[in-house]
């Protein structure tokens, strides 16, 4: 029976060795080690119930819209995502214990957790071209008065559904639906082609 091997990175297949990660004076671009990702669905705004889901993220309160709360230490992060609904990512090993914590507060209640991890592939664009690289790619305005750090959005991306978050001053997550890898590797290639071009 061959050997199963859980995956840590997997749009990096698509491309040449050497291609990526991208690598600039102004503009990285690197994609994200799997990692563990729940989804939390709910139709209920009872304080107590909301407490205690804020409280299982490690959070005071949930994020409003458009909002999300990081803490860099840990690498958990919860975003809101759409009405009544967020998302919590945090580091693979704590996926069980994390899914059993949220299954229990959802349980009795008009809630649902579910875990979407293998579903998503993130990448983080980081540096001061990084805005100018993601404004290829979304009609989002990124500027940071518009989509300070701590904001998060559902929107289109190089024409795919999309979450960005902006983490850290200068830093951007971008989560996908791990099919659309492939494209998506060749748009960052394609479009960080003028931050690698050597001035003359």
């Amino acid at each position: 029976m061959p050997e199963l091997i859980a995956r840590t990175f997997a749009a990096t297949q698509w491309v040449p060795p050497g291609r990526f990660p991208v690598a600039a004076p102004t503009l990285s671009i690197d994609e994200l080690p799997l990692a563990g990702i729940i989804r939390i669905q709910s139709r209920t705004d009872e304080p107590a119930w909301t407490a205690r889901l804020a409280a299982a993220a490690g959070i005071a309160v949930l994020p409003a819209s458009g909002r999300c709360t990081v803490d860099a230490q840990t690498e958990r992060l919860m975003a809101w995502s759409a009405p009544w609904e967020w998302l919590h990512f945090f580091p693979l090993d704590e996926e069980t214990h994390r899914l059993e914590a949220f299954e229990r507060i959802c349980d009795g209640s008009l809630a649902a957790s579910t875990l979407i991890s293998d579903s998503r592939v993130g990448f983080r664009a980081s540096g001061t071209g990084a805005p100018a690289l993601l404004a290829k790619g979304t009609a989002l305005n990124l500027d940071t008065d518009a989509f300070p750090p701590g904001s998060a959005a559902t929107t289109r991306f190089a024409g795919l559904a999309a979450m960005i978050v902006h983490r850290l001053p200068g830093e951007y997550l971008i989560y996908f639906d791990i099919a659309y890898s492939e494209f998506v590797m060749r748009w960052w290639l394609d479009a960080a082609d003028e931050f690698l071009a050597t001035p003359r």
